[in-house]
C-alpha cells in the first residue's frame, strides 16, 4: 500500500540570503546596546546570565552551618522520647508532635509506654547508625558526631 504524506512533497529551496522584518523588530544590521556600554549585532546571541543562577561555592562548616549533634538526638531518644524532644531537635516537628499526643492520650488510655518505646528505639538508632534516614537531620543535613 502506497499511502502519499504531505511532508513527502518537495518544498521550495529556503533563500537564507533574505531576511523577515518582523513589526516593532530590529533589522539584523543594526547594533543592539548592552548594560556596561557593550554593543553587539541583533542577530548575534549568547548565552544568557543571572545573577544567582549558579551555585555559591562550598562554604567551610562553621557554628551556623554545622549540623545537630547525632549524641544528643540519641540522648534526647532515650530519655525524653516519650516526648519527642529528639524529633522536635532534628526538626520533624509533626513527628515529634504525633509522639507528643501519643504520650498524652496514652497516659489517659494506659498505652503511653508505647511512645516510651518508640522513643527509646530511635535514640539508639541515632546513636548506632551513621547512614541513611538516622545519619540526617530533617534538612537533609549529615548529623555531626
Amino acid at each position: 500500500m502506497n499511502r502519499h504524506h504531505p511532508n513527502d512533497e518537495p518544498t521550495e529551496a529556503i533563500d537564507y540570503e533574505k531576511t523577515v522584518q518582523v513589526p516593532g523588530g530590529r533589522p539584523l544590521d543594526e547594533t543592539i546596546p548592552l548594560p556596561g556600554g557593550e554593543r553587539v549585532e541583533s542577530g548575534y546571541t549568547r548565552p544568557l546570565h543571572f545573577p544567582g543562577s549558579t551555585p555559591p561555592p562550598p562554604q567551610h562548616p562553621t557554628s551556623a552551618t554545622r549540623g545537630k549533634s547525632r549524641v544528643v538526638a540519641g540522648l534526647l531518644g532515650i530519655f525524653l522520647g516519650a516526648l519527642g524532644a529528639h524529633r522536635f531537635y532534628l526538626g520533624y516537628r509533626a513527628l515529634g508532635f504525633v509522639m507528643l499526643a501519643i504520650t498524652v492520650i496514652g497516659a489517659i488510655a494506659n498505652f503511653g509506654f508505647i511512645s516510651a518505646i518508640w522513643g527509646v528505639v530511635e535514640g539508639i538508632l541515632y546513636l548506632a547508625l551513621r547512614k541513611g534516614y538516622w545519619a540526617v537531620d530533617a534538612k537533609q543535613r549529615p548529623l555531626r558526631d
